[in-house]
């Protein structure tokens, strides 16, 4: 049985961290929170929500119980626009998030961040609210 899935990003919801220069992945490449120009989607945001209300697929045992609620994300967008370091913030339940990591794990390339001219690794955030009607 196909459940509907709506996802509701606000606007407001899409943000990059607050904040000044901060984290260092692994490869010692400095992670941006503050940036001129932040990365983007593909096609822009409403490109991103059409990517994930097609690709996001509610799991059945959240489903079947009902598990509703919002996903925070955080992630990196390197300055090849590939996604890496995927973090749950807060979460709803161990398979709704992992649902939520699969999904931007699938995400093509972004346009990368920049700051003063060059392209920058950024840490990005992502809401995704889980709602079934």
């Amino acid at each position: 049985m196909k459940r509907q899935l709506m996802l509701l990003l606000a606007l407001a919801g899409l943000w990059t961290l607050a904040g000044t220069s901060a984290a260092y992945a692994q490869s010692e490449e400095k992670v941006y929170t503050e940036v001129d120009k932040s990365p983007e989607f593909p096609g822009g945001v409403q490109e991103m929500y059409k990517f994930l209300a097609q690709n996001i697929k509610y799991p059945a045992d959240a489903a079947r119980k009902k598990k509703q609620g919002k996903v925070v994300t955080t992630f990196v967008v390197g300055k090849d626009g590939t996604i890496r370091d995927i973090n749950v913030e807060s979460g709803v339940t161990r398979e709704v998030d992992q649902e939520a990591v699969r999904v931007i794990k699938a995400m093509p390339k972004w346009v990368p961040g920049e700051h003063e001219g060059q392209r920058v690794a950024v840490q990005y955030t992502i809401p995704i609210n889980f709602q079934m009607h």
